[in-house]
């Protein structure tokens, strides 16, 4: 059970997810099936990927191995909520887990260095947003501008 050091972890876990589902909020809902950009999927797409990889993620802290490619998130799924829930359930299993390791790709890794792993995978794709919406001329969220100054 992570505890004390171990739940500042988790309140970075829950920012770095946030950041990725605020493009719901500035990509219009009506344009979800849309390319951004032409090397980037759709942002269902992606909405659908990071919803799929937090739940691959959390199921691992309590099954103790990382089991890709998980279960597909259906296409009449409500997706806002899902983006949202998706990430309180993956932080709160860090939480939770009596998991002192985890496999993955057959090599022992701990909870924290799989969050460490969640956290970077919603970095890149944060990244590669910024540089979509920049390129698409839609707007960056005002959390990312406010966390680092971009505009």
């Amino acid at each position: 059970m992570m505890r004390g050091r171990d739940e500042h972890r988790n309140r970075r876990l829950l920012h770095a997810t946030s950041l990725n589902n605020q493009l719901a909020d500035v990509i219009p809902e009506e344009r979800w099936g849309e390319s951004v950009h032409e090397q980037l999927g759709t942002p269902s797409q992606l909405f659908a990927h990071l919803i799929r990889v937090r739940l691959v993620y959390r199921s691992a802290l309590f099954s103790g191995k990382v089991q890709f490619p998980g279960e597909k998130v259906p296409d009449d799924a409500p997706v806002r909520s899902l983006l949202l829930s998706s990430a309180e359930r993956l932080a709160e299993a860090f939480l939770y887990t009596e998991k002192n390791h985890i496999t993955f790709d057959d090599r022992a890794i701990t909870p924290v260095e799989l969050m460490q792993i969640a956290v970077q995978h919603e970095g890149i794709h944060t990244g590669q947003y910024y540089v979509a919406l920049k390129q698409s001329g839609y707007p960056v969220p005002t959390q990312w501008q406010t966390d680092w100054a971009l505009t």
